[in-house]
This record gives structure tokens, sequence and C-alpha cells, in this order.
């Protein structure tokens, strides 16, 4: 079977059998997530931290990082990636964490 595959703009042409094919769309499924900002709240207050999301094949949101995510890296491009991430998460709608999830805060 012959598969296209558009990565950027360009579109890749190549021979895959039946299994390969079903790795890499699980690949590209379970490879879904981004950094969010979540908001967790204890008894008295509400405090926000940047997770990775998980999203589904629908794009919705399934689970997230039982921690938040640091910014490190094993260079300052891995950290300046991080950092770069964590600025996209900022321009996303705030999600609940813990039972609310993955509702969006309104806050």
């Amino acid at each position: 079977m012959q598969v296209i595959i558009r990565c950027s703009m360009r579109a890749y042409k190549r021979k895959f059998d039946a299994a390969q094919i079903c790795l890499y769309l699980n690949c590209i499924i379970m490879n879904h997530w981004n950094h969010r900002v979540l908001v967790h709240q204890t008894k008295d207050e509400l405090f926000y931290i940047i997770h990775e999301v998980h999203y589904d094949e629908m794009g919705v949101p399934h689970s997230y990082t039982e921690n938040g995510v640091p910014a490190c890296g094993e260079s300052i491009e891995e950290i300046t990636w991080v950092l770069n991430m964590f600025r996209e998460a900022l321009k996303k709608p705030v999600l609940w964490g813990g039972e609310k999830f993955p509702l969006e805060y309104k806050g």
C-alpha cells in the first residue's frame, strides 16, 4: 500500500505494510501533546502550573503529567525550546486540573 505523508510543506510517498501504518498512526495519536497552564485548587487558594497535556485522536485533552514541567534541558537551546513552549501555553485557555479536568477555567 502506498501512503502519502505530509510533513510541513512537503509530501513524501512511501510504501508501507498494514502493521507499519498502524504503528505510524498510533504514534501520531499517542504523541499528540503540548504544554498547557492548569489551575489547581486547594482549600483556600488557586495556583497555576504548566503541565504536558495529552490529547485523544479527536483533539480532546485526556490526561496530563502528575507534576508540573520544569524549564530544563541538556543545552541552552533545549531550555530555550521549553521556554518558547511555555510562552505558547500562556496564549491558550487555562484548564482545570484535578476532578474538573479538562474543563476550561473561567476566572
